[in-house]
């Protein structure tokens, strides 16, 4: 189910940072916060991590229009709010 239009998408949210560092869903769930998920993609533009170096190599596009960034602006969005 997609969340309405300038939501985040919390699962999406959550299912990229366990693909990124290997945690189970349920430790990001509740370990991370919305300042731990900042500094994370902040190191992660400065330094990628290793799944998305090697998709680089080897000329893997993600297939969706967001991007990381954009997930990381709405986010930032909400705590505006």
């Amino acid at each position: 189910m997609t969340p309405p239009c300038g939501t985040p998408d919390w699962d999406r949210i959550i299912a990229h940072t366990c693909c990124m560092t290997g945690w189970t869903w349920d430790y990001v769930e509740d370990n991370i916060t919305m300042p731990r998920l900042r500094a994370l993609h902040e190191e992660w533009r400065r330094c990628p991590p290793l799944p998305i170096m090697v998709a680089a190599w080897l000329g893997i596009m993600p297939r969706e229009e967001s991007t990381g960034e954009e997930l990381v602006e709405r986010i930032r969005g909400m705590e505006k709010q």
